[in-house]
């Protein structure tokens, strides 16, 4: 019996003695895998990031790129300089006198007239209350009193809108109501009676 047993436990410590030796054999390669390699140089050489970019850029910019940076920027700048000059710029005696000018809006009647006796009477002699000679494709208005000869106005549908001036009179144009000239009785009885905002130039 004894023997029996002196038997196992041999094994046993065989086995043990096997399993610990393979344990350390191990454990040693790891050591030197980790250890030898941080401490071998190897064959690859260390390339340096200082090497390889350009001192003062960002990564990936090249040195063409670099140099443009400040030819756009002086293009911007010039651009800006030049777009201050003109905004600094005076404005013309023309653009400022149109903004001092001022309009006024008036409801008026518009009826219309032409040259020939039926529409002027004893007055059909082709001049007008202030002396304008009649041509052909004259456009003017006759008004009352109230607005002077000259008086500037834009009347919706005539004359393309355009502004045109106070240059005669009429016996039944009193008070808001105009007559705009045109050259033929037909096209003046075509414009018939119209009530209009008509705008008129006070200055």
């Amino acid at each position: 019996m004894s023997d029996v047993l002196q038997n196992i436990w041999g094994g046993r410590l065989n086995i043990y003695s096997v399993t610990a030796a393979g344990l350390l054999g191990l454990v040693a390669v790891l050591v030197f895998s980790v250890f030898g390699a941080q401490a071998s140089p190897g064959d690859s050489e260390i390339v340096m990031l200082s090497n390889t970019v350009e001192p003062g850029l960002p990564t990936g910019l090249s040195q063409i790129e670099e140099s443009a940076v400040p030819t756009i920027f002086d293009e911007l700048g010039s651009v800006t300089q030049d777009t201050l000059k003109e905004e600094a710029a005076p404005r013309s005696s023309s653009a400022i006198s149109d903004k001092q000018s001022e309009w006024v809006t008036v409801r008026m009647r518009v009826t219309a007239y032409c040259p020939c006796a039926k529409c002027c009477g004893k007055h059909a002699n082709g001049i007008t209350a202030n002396g304008h000679k009649i041509n052909w494709g004259d456009r003017f208005v006759a008004s009352d009193k109230m607005f002077g000869f000259g008086t500037e106005m834009k009347i919706p549908g005539y004359n393309g809108g355009k502004s045109i001036k106070v240059k005669d009179r009429g016996r039944l144009i009193k008070g808001n109501r105009l007559d705009v000239f045109y050259n033929t009785h037909y096209t003046a009885k075509k414009w018939g009676t119209r009530y209009l905002d008509v705008k008129v130039r006070v200055n």
